[in-house]
């Protein structure tokens, strides 16, 4: 079956389930703990699920108001509607998220096979339907998979190649509802679509009226998301802006903020990062499309005007992205899965150069002027790379003279080291420059040369290693997955009455899986007055045990009498080492509302002594939860001289317990706790 355009609708559907496969599988487990340095992967992906999960299960409909601080609108009532149909929990909530992920590989793959053919789109969805880091992302409730969904769609929608007013429409609705109604970071592909279309402007469109009116309809496009989402109430209420650009207001002097400042902007302006790890964790995508982006502005700039449209938009797509996000004070990883899509585009099209010899970038034409372009490109390289080797020295124990840093936070601040940096940059850049203008358009010219089977080899090299790369982690992602957060949202779902409110960072988490209210506290805090004023109807509390500020404030409650602590989870990435768990559930003993269950009064007795109340508090939980499947922690509480007869039996209840389940194809118990807890003596 050939790749041609009679046969790529069959092609895309080819792609769809290439895609679809890694994104649904698995798709209760926890995201893997290294995918950012923030535990947004594991507080915000439970967070958008919760107000639709609410809504549902107290059957509010579809045109509710939902006071969840962290709900978007938009999102929250498409996730209502799944949910209505589908059910509340992990995998529901997950699931449009996945869809999306997997149409954004169609998209790209249409997009790009305007530009340069129907094998340059299909290696383009392949590759972004491959990418590990876009597979962990998707599977998650997290925006910006919406926000890339629409943007393709809004550029495909556009079909610069044959601009009309109609489509212009079309392309402004569906990217002001990825902006307007989604998330900010949608505006970058308003303005990828207006740079590219006002450097390769149609044939029909030469004259600036035309262009104008094209714009005027895009504009129009907006405004109709604006008011649609305005009129539904679906426009989400965004945080300060400037909060993304400007730091908070420090003690500092004024020459310590300019040199900070100074220090800060190159590591901010290369967002394909080494501080956020993206470059580790695929440096054939990011090497081999960050040096096609230089190699397009060595391009002759009169090859640019009028060329290829789909080009020029992948290229805005890329340019603008590292800039607009490079400005950006707080710019996590998830972020950067906007530049993905492009850079899977760019390598497409060296591999379609390789088996075509055909050249997209035919008029490279290296100048003086190019100069610039390599200098500004090899600055953040060498700094994030000296950054890196810094981290690995400070893994070592050893210190670089004049580097001051804390926990290795992300960007350091190195005032005595920026000047040296500037002028290793400079000198490497002028290499670099050097090398490119004698060389470069030999290198690039001898490819001609070059034998077909070396070229198609040479192609085949490059698509194995970038497959590869991402198969070894998504593997070991897989091999390594973990259910913590199902198995303790099903556990607390046991443990507490109906009437309970969770708050704490992780309360959104902790009560997915169940029909429990949360009220997330979305931050540190030094007293726990704090946290009730945010939740007065809070009757529980779920403290990581790395907070330390927070942990202190809830200690301090236990000592005076206003919380007991009920119950131990390993939720998210461990904080604390030390800890057997990673979470501690404490009930607020304000709460007289919600009276505690068996297994808190047995709790409750335990901790004051009563051996006899705990056991007749925990025998009858179990009598009314009897495929309750006992954790690691509980088994180990066992071991106390109290439950010294219990203890076998409850070993073997909780072995008979987790094969009966896992015989009804449910993965409901964390392995590794079970494996520990048959070694208990």
């Amino acid at each position: 079956m050939s790749l041609n355009h009679n046969s790529m609708l069959g092609w895309m559907a080819v792609l769809f389930g290439i895609a679809i496969l890694p994104r649904a599988l698995f798709l209760q487990a926890d995201p893997p703990e290294d995918l950012s340095w923030s535990l947004a992967p594991f507080t915000d992906d439970p967070a958008a699920m919760t107000p639709a999960r609410l809504a549902v299960q107290e059957w509010k409909g579809l045109a509710f108001q939902s006071a969840h601080p962290d709900s978007n609108p938009f999102v929250t009532r498409m996730l209502a509607a799944v949910m209505f149909i589908l059910g509340t929990g992990l995998w529901q909530g997950r699931i449009i998220f996945v869809l999306a992920g997997c149409a954004s590989c169609v998209l790209l793959a249409t997009l790009v096979r305007r530009s340069a053919g129907p094998l340059a789109g299909f290696l383009a969805g392949l590759l972004l339907a491959t990418n590990d880091v876009s597979i962990q992302y998707n599977r998650l409730a997290l925006e910006e998979t919406l926000v890339v969904f629409f943007g393709l769609a809004g550029m495909v929608a556009a079909r610069l190649e044959a601009p009309t007013r109609l489509r212009a429409l079309a392309a402004g609705l569906l990217l002001g509802i990825g902006a307007i109604l989604v998330k900010l970071h949608g505006w970058l592909f308003v303005a990828v679509l207006i740079a590219a279309a006002g450097v390769a402007r149609h044939p029909e469109n030469r004259r600036c009226s035309r262009f104008l009116n094209w714009s005027s309809c895009l504009a129009t496009g907006l405004l109709i998301a604006w008011l649609l989402g305005t009129l539904l109430h679906l426009r989400p209420t965004y945080a300060p802006i400037r909060q993304y650009f400007v730091p908070p207001p420090t003690a500092n002097t004024s020459t310590e903020i300019i040199l900070n400042t100074i220090g800060d902007l190159p590591g901010r302006f290369l967002t394909l990062g080494l501080g956020s790890g993206l470059i580790l964790r695929m440096p054939l995508l990011c090497l081999l499309g960050w040096g096609f982006l230089i190699a397009f502005f060595l391009t002759s700039p009169s090859s640019i005007s009028g060329g290829n449209a789909g080009l020029l938009l992948l290229v805005a797509w890329l340019a603008l992205g590292l800039a607009s996000l490079g400005l950006l004070r707080y710019r996590p990883l998830r972020y950067e899965i906007l530049l993905i899509p492009p850079l899977c585009a760019f390598l497409s099209l060296i591999l379609c150069y390789l088996l075509s010899n055909d050249s997209i970038l035919s008029n490279i034409c290296i100048t003086y002027k190019s100069y610039f372009v390599v200098f500004i490109s090899v600055i953040p390289i060498i700094y994030c790379s000296v950054y890196l080797v810094a981290v690995k020295m400070a893994a070592a124990g050893i210190k670089l003279p004049g580097l001051s840093y804390s926990d290795l936070v992300w960007p350091i601040i190195w005032p005595h080291w920026v000047q040296k940096l500037l002028i290793a940059s400079g000198l490497l850049a002028a290499s670099l420059f050097l090398f490119l203008h004698r060389l470069g358009p030999v290198l690039l010219g001898s490819c001609h040369l070059l034998n077909q089977r070396v070229r198609i080899t040479l192609a085949g090299l490059l698509v194995f290693g970038n497959l590869a790369i991402d198969g070894v982690q998504l593997v070991r992602h897989w091999r390594d997955r973990m259910y913590n957060t199902l198995t303790a949202s099903r556990d607390l779902g046991q443990i507490l009455s109906s009437e309970a409110v969770v708050t704490g960072p992780f309360a959104d988490a902790i009560t997915v899986e169940t029909t429990l209210r949360s009220c997330p506290h979305s931050g540190p805090s030094e007293r726990l007055n704090d946290i009730l004023e945010a939740c007065p109807a809070a009757t529980h509390l779920i403290v990581p045990h790395g907070d330390r500020r927070m942990w202190a404030a809830v200690q301090a409650a236990v000592i005076e009498g206003l919380a007991s602590p009920i119950r131990v989870y390993d939720l998210g990435p461990r904080l604390d080492e030390r800890s057997q768990g990673n979470h501690t559930l404490f009930r607020l003993n304000r709460a007289t509302v919600c009276a505690p269950t068996a297994f808190e009064r047995g709790v409750l007795y335990r901790s004051s002594g009563d051996a006899l109340s705990a056991e007749q508090g925990f025998e009858e939980f179990r009598a009314a939860h009897p495929d309750h499947l006992a954790t690691y922690l509980e088994l180990i509480s066992l071991k106390e001289d109290t439950w010294a007869n219990a203890t076998s039996t409850s070993v073997a209840d909780a072995h008979a317990q987790a094969a009966g389940l896992a015989a009804k194809g449910r993965k409901v118990f964390n392995t590794a706790d079970l494996a520990r807890a048959a070694a208990i003596p």
